[in-house]
This record gives C-alpha cells, sequence and structure tokens, in this order.
C-alpha cells in the first residue's frame, strides 16, 4: 500500500525556503566574469611554455627557430571599445619593424563564446598551434623555393566571452 505524504501549509513553507536557500547559494558560488583586460603590460615578452608571459600583450615564440612567430593580443569591452588603445600601439609598433623588412603572414583570430583573453583560455592554446605549425610549414617551403620564408605574426583578438562564470 501506498504511502501519502500530506502537504501541510509548514511543510509547504519549509520546503519552499529550502528552495529558495539552495537557489541563493548557487548565485552566490557563481560570479561575474571579469570585466577588465587580462594582458596589461604591454612589453614583449619571449614564450617559450604555457605560463609564460601571462600578462604580456606582445609575445615572441622561439626567436631564429622553424617555429618563430609573434603573438600580439588587443582585447575589446562589451561594447566593441579597445580595453587600452595603447595596447594596440603596442602590438602594431612591435610588427610595423617586422613588416617593414621582410614579408609577413598576418593571421587575425577572433575568440568565440565562452571564450578571452585569460591565460590557459584552450582557444589562445589552439591559436599558439596553429601559429606554431604555419611558421614549420613556411620555413619547409623556404628550402624549396628561392624565396624567404614569411613571417608568421598572430593578432588574438579578445572580449569578455561570458558574463557569469558558474563553477
Amino acid at each position: 500500500m501506498k504511502q501519502m505524504i500530506k502537504i501541510t501549509p509548514a511543510f509547504a513553507g519549509a520546503s519552499c525556503k529550502t528552495f529558495c536557500l539552495i537557489l541563493v547559494a548557487l548565485f552566490m558560488m557563481s560570479g561575474c566574469a571579469q570585466n577588465a583586460a587580462y594582458r596589461t603590460d604591454f612589453s614583449a615578452c619571449t614564450y617559450s611554455q604555457e605560463g609564460d608571459c601571462v600578462q604580456q600583450a606582445i609575445q615572441h615564440h622561439a626567436p631564429e627557430k622553424p617555429d618563430e612567430y609573434r603573438l600580439g593580443f588587443v582585447e575589446f569591452d562589451d561594447q566593441g571599445q579597445l580595453r587600452h588603445r595603447e595596447q594596440m600601439e603596442a602590438v602594431l609598433n612591435d610588427f610595423y619593424p617586422v613588416a617593414a623588412s621582410d614579408d609577413i603572414l598576418l593571421i587575425a583570430f577572433i575568440h568565440g563564446w565562452h571564450h578571452n583573453a585569460a591565460p590557459g583560455d584552450t582557444n589562445i592554446q589552439e591559436f599558439r598551434q596553429l601559429l606554431e605549425k604555419i611558421a614549420r610549414i613556411e620555413n619547409g617551403n623556404h628550402d624549396s623555393k628561392n624565396a624567404s620564408p614569411r613571417k608568421v605574426l598572430g593578432l588574438y583578438v579578445g572580449w569578455r566571452g561570458e558574463s557569469i562564470l558558474v563553477p
């Protein structure tokens, strides 16, 4: 025989209070995603492994090696405005001398939803892998042709891809 639970006003009130407390706790555990630039150091940095150059907007990977590339970060806010104009100017000032002296491949990447310019973001890791592969291909083609390999420049366009973080 099945037992029926009789819902009394006191039981219903207690369930509602419990539900509300759980809901409030979930909101408190989640939070807003950072609404500021991640790459706030505009000086150049030599990148060799994950964890290097975590705040630098300008990174140079494997100088003078077959997988050499430069990576610059330019970040925008939710309204499409530059976070720091100086960041963009620093990246361009790093790229200009390379473009003035060598042929270049400029590859721009704008990350997707749920990503940003934070160190360790998987879109950044995958973009680095792409730049490295392109640099190797470009340097491999150099051996078979009489042309100098083009320098690989990557531009990572960052914005706040999430407004709320849920654990």
